[in-house]
């Protein structure tokens, strides 16, 4: 609560230390600096033996979330700061990602039989929500009228769910869905879809076309066709929940909802035609 950090980046902290804690076998008040240091080298050549996994090596951006760990919990948590002080974080080199394309997009969307798969991955796509904020997302967090939704979990202090837009496709199929649903409430969830039908949506996706996607991937697939239609930086990071970088787009951008769904508007943005 103190750091504002999010739900997701504090249970991922906690399970760093949970890990670590067991495998020293010590209280948090005994680890010494030497504990850590020897951790960390066990954790860069012989990652397997800590994350149970059959891996050869460690990412520099998993190896940096072990640090970030020990900083919030020694540093931060316990006051204990020169435990930690010494360990860097390492440089993680910038790499081009694959994003998936339009044609990739409507492959996998033929794949989905029913109104709550075909509404959630066009929401995905179109809003670029995260995750979570998409699956949270209530019936009174949607203005129907302007196809606006307003997530109700204000993220952390680098990830905000700002409000953004779903378009006509996304439109269409959520309001034939949300017609087959009874006693529908402003409390009740926008849809009836959890984690776990998620992962089995996608699965399902991989396994008939060999297309990989995710909702991370469906996002990245927004900014890049917002970017491609000439739509400024400053409102794609808005849409997408990231914190403004510039002081013109902290202070002197038109954020309202007119503003910002005149331009989503302008984008014209489309998945299936």
């Amino acid at each position: 609560m103190d750091l504002q950090l999010g739900k997701p980046t504090t249970e991922q902290h906690i399970s760093c230390i949970r890990r670590f804690l067991d495998y020293i076998g010590k209280e948090a008040q005994e680890v010494t600096y030497e504990d850590i240091q020897s951790f960390l080298a066990r954790l860069q050549t012989n990652p397997s033996s800590i994350i149970n996994r059959d891996i050869d090596t460690i990412r520099p951006s998993t190896y940096a979330n072990w640090i970030k760990a020990f900083r919030r919990y020694f540093r931060d948590f316990l006051h204990r700061g020169k435990l930690v002080e010494s360990f860097k974080l390492p440089t993680i080199e910038f790499q081009f990602t694959p994003i998936p394309s339009t044609e990739d997009l409507r492959t996998a969307y033929s794949v989905l039989k029913k109104d709550v798969e075909k509404s959630c991955f066009l929401l995905y796509a179109s809003t670029s929500l995260r995750h979570k904020a998409l699956l949270d997302l209530r019936i009174a967090d949607v203005d129907f009228a302007t196809r606006r939704v307003m997530p109700n979990n204000n993220g952390s202090r680098t990830k905000r769910t700002n409000f953004s837009f779903y378009n006509e496709e996304a439109q269409k199929v959520l309001n034939a869905y949300l017609a087959t649903r009874e006693n529908l409430t402003p409390e009740s969830k926008l849809l009836d879809f959890t984690t776990a039908n998620l992962k089995r949506m996608f699965l399902r996706i991989k396994r008939k076309t060999g297309i990989h996607l995710s909702p991370k991937s469906l996002r990245k697939w927004f900014c890049s066709e917002m970017a491609s239609k000439q739509i400024s930086d400053s409102y794609i990071d808005f849409y997408c929940g990231r914190v403004p970088q510039s002081v013109l787009a902290r202070h002197y951008l038109d954020y309202s909802p007119q503003k910002t769904k005149s331009i989503y508007d302008q984008a014209n943005l489309r998945v299936l035609s």
